[in-house]
């Protein structure tokens, strides 16, 4: 884990604008880790990501600031979106996304070759249910499940040119093997279920 804490004490000492990116984070209120959101000067959330808006973000600013934001004024011509903040039932999705992921963790707990990267959730609202695809069969099983209409992610599955992987070793080999299941508030219970069905049936049939 990130100590968030030293990195603020580093960017203050050298005069830097801490700006947190939150794009995968619910709020403060649900990030498992009270620091995230609030070390920054400011935190930058995704309303299209997290709260099941069409686009747009939000820019939280923590502190009155020694400095201008450097921020460029843009006018959208979508005015729908204080109309999403304003339905936001954020205890209602936080809810929502961590009975999801339980029930993946239920249900993948004792599968070979599938690997949760977070079993305990803790106290957070999560913004998928990552786990490892072992014996090379991340691709396959994404390709046969997207054949049969159910659409995952494999986020950060492609690192970029400035980490090296003789540094990070690590790094690659989770981004090789790596697929999201998602507990979004557009996919309900009975279709996780689909998922689950779908997915341990996959499995075994590439396992063959």
């Amino acid at each position: 884990h990130t100590d968030l804490a030293e990195v603020r004490r580093l960017c203050d000492q050298h005069g830097v604008l801490l700006v947190e990116d939150c794009a995968h984070v619910l709020g403060p209120p649900y990030s498992g880790d009270q620091q995230l959101g609030k070390a920054g000067h400011a935190a930058l959330y995704s309303v299209h990501k997290m709260y099941g808006g069409d686009r747009g973000g939000m820019l939280i600013v923590n502190e009155a600031l020694p400095f201008e934001l450097p921020l460029t004024k843009h006018r959208s011509d979508d005015d729908r979106l204080p109309e999403t903040l304003l339905r936001i039932d954020a205890d209602a999705l936080a809810i929502h996304r961590r009975a999801l992921y339980e029930a993946y963790g239920a249900a993948f707990r004792e599968v070979a070759g599938l690997t949760p990267l977070f079993p305990n959730l803790g106290s957070c609202a999560p913004q998928s249910f990552p786990v490892r695809i072992g014996d090379g069969l991340r691709e396959p099983l994404y390709f046969e499940l997207r054949r049969q209409g159910i659409i995952l992610t494999a986020l950060y599955y492609q690192m970029i040119g400035e980490i090296d992987p003789r540094e990070h070793p690590e790094s690659f080999q989770v981004a090789a093997s790596i697929l999201n299941f998602p507990v979004h508030q557009q996919v309900d219970m009975e279709m996780v279920s689909l998922i689950i069905e779908r997915t341990l049936e996959a499995l075994e049939e590439l396992r063959r």
